[in-house]
């Protein structure tokens, strides 16, 4: 996701996030309420990820039931 965002901040917190050293911290953030992937949407805005991509974030049950 880090690449798509176009904000510096929102950048290096996705960086670190996939870093080992921000392993610990994304576990967290991720399992605070189990987020979904429009809450880690909503919480880095500059992120412009195109639609296919998104897709695949999206689990494939939900996919076909909707």
């Amino acid at each position: 996701m880090s690449f798509f965002a176009t904000a510096e901040h929102e950048k290096e917190r996705l960086q670190y996030f996939a870093s080992p050293k921000g392993r610990d911290d994304l576990y967290q953030y991720n399992q605070k309420e189990r987020i979904t992937v429009l809450e880690v949407l909503e919480d880095f805005p500059s992120v412009q990820m195109p639609f296919e991509w998104l897709l695949q974030l999206v689990p494939t049950p939900f996919l076909l039931l909707h």
